[in-house]
């Protein structure tokens, strides 16, 4: 454990040093499994953090609503809900007698199975509707926080795994001309950064996912922390390139220094294009990672149409929702 400490207190401290050994080729093998080890002890923590958000709070989210059977077409939104008592409150809504034995779906987008409405009951200015039928809780909430934990790891080495090749292509077309070993290296470093990252604000997201039960708000957090670690793997991989810049004669002067920053400044705009392109929607695929608040059925991989792009800023449009 001493030795485990020592090595990421290291990797911090000193990441120029590490590249230099990769560029020396000193104990490859070894460093590559030891950064690839805390890569997948970090980011299992951290999903384990990030998926455990429907286990601290487990309540279903019921945003609008359809009732079924009705002559005319009944409709609204929901203002609470209690999944003790299985009831909700619809302040727009009339406490007709004909409502009771009618069934009732929630989330018209994404919709729920049907309850059945027991009774109908006055409140100030609309109706309490008691319901029958599933849980408002979903099962097993503790699975999306053991599948976060097994598919933050998969997201980022996937991703990896499917640009590799191109990332190797693409530093010879554009000039560099690395070896295919230090270019895996690198990027092997970047992706350790990018979980040490993670692991130092797993703390701050676990804070708000016990504190607060908004699921827009939580989803937007994630993507900031992911957006935070990615850009501090980059620059982890852009002291890479620098340090594996083949540079003769000595010290470099003021204008080999400025080639070099701006061929790995051009090398790295593309690099991280490509990857971000690719894990955006590797994320989408993989999802769900923190579960979503509408659905009480568990799923490892959720199917589905839309994008990461279009998903995320309808999350950002209803973070003023006070309900959730």
């Amino acid at each position: 454990m001493a030795n485990a400490l020592r090595y990421v207190d290291g990797f911090i401290r000193d990441r120029g040093r590490i590249i230099d050994q990769i560029k020396k080729g000193e104990n490859p093998g070894r460093f590559f499994l030891a950064s690839l080890a805390m890569f997948l002890i970090f980011t299992c923590v951290y999903g384990l953090v990030m998926g455990s958000f429907r286990w601290f709070q487990p309540l279903l989210f019921f945003s609008d609503y359809v009732v079924e059977g009705m002559t005319t077409q009944t409709s609204g939104i929901v203002d609470s809900m209690d999944a003790s008592s299985m009831t909700v409150t619809c302040k727009g809504l009339k406490p007709d007698p004909a409502l009771s034995g009618r069934g009732i779906r929630f989330n018209r987008t994404s919709p729920t199975p049907a309850y059945t409405i027991v009774k109908a009951e006055s409140i100030d200015g609309g109706a309490k509707l008691t319901l029958q039928g599933p849980p408002m809780v979903p099962k097993d909430p503790w699975k999306f926080a053991v599948f976060s934990a097994l598919k933050v790891p998969a997201l980022f080495l996937v991703t990896l795994l499917v640009c590799l090749p191109a990332l190797y292509v693409l530093n010879i077309a554009l000039g560099w001309h690395l070896r295919f070993s230090p270019t895996a290296a690198v990027l092997m470093t970047g992706l350790a950064s990018t979980s040490v990252m993670l692991i130092v604000l797993a703390p701050i997201v676990l804070f708000f996912t016990v504190l607060t039960d908004n699921y827009h708000f939580m989803k937007i957090l994630n993507v900031l922390v992911f957006m935070i670690s990615g850009a501090y793997g980059l620059q982890s991989v852009a002291i890479g390139l620098k340090g594996l810049h083949d540079v003769s004669g000595g010290d470099p002067g003021l204008i080999t220094q400025a080639v070099t920053s701006y061929r790995v400044g051009k090398l790295l705009l593309v690099w991280f294009l490509l990857y971000m392109f690719v894990g955006c929607q590797m994320a989408w695929t993989l999802r769900p990672f923190i579960g979503t608040p509408y659905l009480s059925e568990f799923a490892i991989i959720r199917t589905g149409s839309s994008n990461f792009y279009v998903n995320i800023l309808g999350s950002l449009s209803e973070l003023g929702d006070t309900r959730r």
